[in-house]
C-alpha cells in the first residue's frame, strides 16, 4: 500500500487551527500533542492520582469473557492492574456493523499511539475504546449507506424501539437483524471475501443481546489480536465505581455549568461557534429508570426530569445508593472519564476536538487537566482500478474533493461528441421562423384568431426541432454512457454525498474489498496521527 499526504481540510475551523497550533487556541487545552515530552509531563501528572485499577480490571474481565475473542484483551487487563499503568482512550457510538470507517480508524489509532508509548515512556500503556451505550438516539446509528448504481443509499434496521432507550438497553430483534445483516452483504460486489465475513458476522451477532454487544463484539473480532479493551459506559458496574464522582457532580452542579458557559462562551467568541448547546438549566446529567434516559434540568432548587423531581439531597441520595440511575452528557462524559481512567492521550475526531476546547475550566475546577488531545488517523482508501483510471484521464485527487467532477464529466463528452446539435438545432429554429413569416403576416391581415393560430403553429415546430435536437443528444450520450458513469463512480467511491469517504462507507465494504487483513495491513504502515487526512492506495 502507497501512503500521500491531502490537503483535505478537516470538517472543524477548529480541528484544523488546533493542528496548525494557532496561538488563540491556547488557553482552550491544557497540553499540546505535538511538542516534545508532551506524554512524559502527563504521565507524571497522573503519578500523584490514584485510580480503582484492581476494580475497573476485574469489572473489564467479567465483560471481556463474555465476549468471543478475549484472550489478548485479559492479557491487556493484567498490565492495567499495574500501578504505573496508563491508557490511551477513544469513544465512539455503537454503531451498525461499527457504523463509519472512521469508528474503525479511531480505534487503530488508539492502538498505534497507546504502542509507541509503552515503548517511550517504559510502562503498560493500554488501548481502550470507549463505547458510548449510554445514549439514546438509535436513529444516529441506525444506518449505513450502501453503493448502488453510483447512488449511496440509506439502510436501516426496521426494528421497533422507545426513542429513550439507552442503547446498552435496546434489545437486538435477531431475526431483524439477520435479516438486515443478509440485506448489507448482499448489496456488496461478490468477492472470496463476502461469504466468510457474512458468517463471522452472523455469528457474532447471535451472541449478542443488544446493539452495544453486536458493536463490542464485532470491534473486539477485529482487533483480536491487540487485545483492544472496550467499555460500554453504561454498564451498571462501572457505574458503581463512578458513584464517588458521581456525587461530585451533583454536589458542585451549578458551578460545573457556570464553568462550563463561561469557558464555550470564550470559544464562541474566539470565533469557533458553539461546539455545544448552552442552556442554563442544563444539569448535564440524565436520569435512567428503566433503561429509559431523560435530562434533568435545575429549576430553582428543584432538579427534575420530565415525570420526577429531586432535591439536592435526593439527587446526591441517588448518585451514592443507584448510580446506575444516572447518566453523564457531553459535558461530563470526559470528566467521568477523567476521573475513572489514568488517561495518557485521547485520541478524537475533529468533532469532539471542537467540543472538548469548551470543557478546560470543567476539568480544572476538579483539579483535572484536559489530556492530550491526539486527532485520529484520517484516510481515504483508492484501489488501483481507481488510481489508474483517474492516471489515465488526468484527475487529481484534488479534482474529486473539490465538486470538480461534473463539470470535468462535461468537459471529457464535449471534446468526444463532434456533432454541434444545439449550433445546427438553433440554425434550423432560425430558418423556420424566416420560413413561417408569410404566414403570420397572412394571419395578421386576417384576425386575430388567425394570429393566435399561427403563432401556436410555429411554437409546436420549434419546440419539434428541440424534441428532435434532445432525443439525438441522448442518443449520442448513450455511445458514452459507460465511461460518463466512470465519473460518477469515482466520485461516489472516493468523495460520496460531497462528504470524506470515511465518514459514509462502513468498514465491512473495505473488507469485502481487500480482505480481512486490510485492518492488519493498515496498522502496519504506522500512520502518524497528525491530522493530516491520507490517501492509502491499496
Amino acid at each position: 500500500m502507497i501512503v500521500k499526504d491531502c490537503p483535505l481540510s478537516p470538517t472543524s475551523k477548529l480541528a484544523h487551527d488546533y493542528n496548525k497550533k494557532r496561538e488563540k487556541l491556547y488557553p482552550f487545552f491544557d497540553y499540546d500533542y505535538q511538542e516534545e515530552g508532551v506524554f512524559e509531563r502527563r504521565q507524571k501528572e497522573l503519578q500523584s492520582r490514584t485510580y480503582q485499577r484492581q476494580e475497573l480490571a476485574t469489572v473489564l474481565a467479567s465483560y471481556h469473557k463474555k465476549l468471543k475473542y478475549h484472550d489478548a484483551a485479559l492479557h491487556q487487563l493484567e498490565k492495567l492492574k499495574d500501578d504505573n499503568s496508563l491508557i490511551v482512550v477513544g469513544g465512539q457510538q455503537p454503531g451498525l456493523l461499527t457504523g463509519p470507517a472512521y469508528t474503525i480508524y479511531k480505534a487503530l489509532s488508539v492502538i498505534q499511539l497507546a504502542k509507541e508509548q509503552e515503548v517511550r515512556l517504559g510502562v503498560p500503556v493500554v488501548p481502550l475504546f470507549w463505547i458510548a451505550g449510554e445514549d439514546h438516539d438509535f436513529e444516529e446509528v441506525n444506518h449505513l449507506f450502501q453503493l448502488e448504481k453510483n447512488k449511496m443509499t440509506k439502510s436501516k434496521v426496521t426494528q421497533k424501539h422507545d426513542l429513550k432507550t439507552m442503547l446498552s438497553s435496546l434489545q437486538l430483534d435477531h431475526e431483524v437483524t439477520s435479516e438486515w445483516v443478509r440485506s448489507i452483504f448482499n448489496g456488496l460486489p461478490e468477492t472470496e471475501h463476502t461469504h466468510d465475513l457474512l458468517s463471522i458476522v452472523l455469528e457474532l451477532m447471535k451472541r449478542s443481546h443488544t446493539f452495544v454487544d453486536f458493536f463490542a463484539e464485532i470491534i473486539s473480532w477485529m482487533f483480536r489480536e491487540e487485545g483492544l479493551l472496550v467499555l460500554d459506559s453504561a454498564h451498571s458496574e462501572i457505574r458503581q465505581l463512578e458513584k464517588q464522582f458521581f456525587v461530585k457532580l451533583v454536589e458542585d452542579n451549578q458551578k460545573l455549568q457556570d464553568n462550563f458557559i463561561q469557558q464555550a462562551t470564550e470559544l464562541e467568541r474566539a470565533g469557533y461557534g458553539n461546539p455545544v448547546e448552552i442552556d442554563p438549566s442544563n444539569t448535564n446529567l440524565f436520569f435512567v429508570e428503566n433503561g429509559k434516559r431523560e435530562r434533568i434540568v435545575k429549576e430553582g432548587h428543584l432538579y427534575k426530569t420530565h415525570r420526577k423531581f429531586f432535591t439536592l439531597d435526593e439527587l446526591k441520595m441517588v448518585a451514592e445508593k443507584n448510580p446506575e440511575s444516572l447518566s453523564n452528557n457531553v459535558v461530563t462524559r470526559p470528566l467521568m472519564q477523567e476521573f475513572l481512567l489514568p488517561v495518557l492521550a485521547f485520541v478524537a475526531g475533529p468533532g469532539e476536538i471542537a467540543y472538548w476546547a469548551t470543557l478546560k475550566k470543567v476539568f480544572n475546577e476538579y483539579s483535572f487537566k484536559i489530556p492530550p488531545l491526539v486527532p485520529r488517523i484520517s484516510l481515504t482508501l483508492i484501489d488501483r482500478k481507481t488510481e489508474k483510471w483517474m492516471s489515465d484521464n488526468q484527475i487529481s485527487e484534488a479534482d474529486v474533493f473539490s465538486n470538480k467532477m461534473s463539470v470535468l464529466r462535461e468537459e471529457w463528452y464535449q471534446n468526444q461528441n463532434k456533432f454541434e446539435i444545439k449550433s445546427v438545432s438553433e440554425q434550423v429554429k432560425q430558418n423556420v421562423g424566416k420560413a413561417h413569416e408569410p404566414l403570420r403576416q397572412f394571419a395578421d391581415d386576417i384576425d386575430v384568431t388567425s394570429v393566435q393560430l399561427a403563432t401556436k403553429n410555429l411554437e409546436f415546430l420549434l419546440s419539434q426541432i428541440d424534441t428532435v435536437s434532445e432525443k439525438i443528444e441522448k442518443r449520442i450520450r448513450n455511445k458514452y454512457e459507460s465511461e460518463l458513469n466512470k465519473f460518477d463512480e469515482v466520485e461516489s467511491k472516493l468523495y460520496p454525498l460531497q462528504s470524506p469517504q470515511e465518514r459514509v462507507f462502513h468498514i465491512f465494504y473495505f473488507l469485502n474489498a481487500f480482505g480481512e487483513d486490510f485492518i492488519t495491513r493498515t496498522k502496519e504502515l504506522n500512520l502518524p496521527s497528525d491530522g493530516v487526512h491520507k490517501f492509502i492506495y491499496v
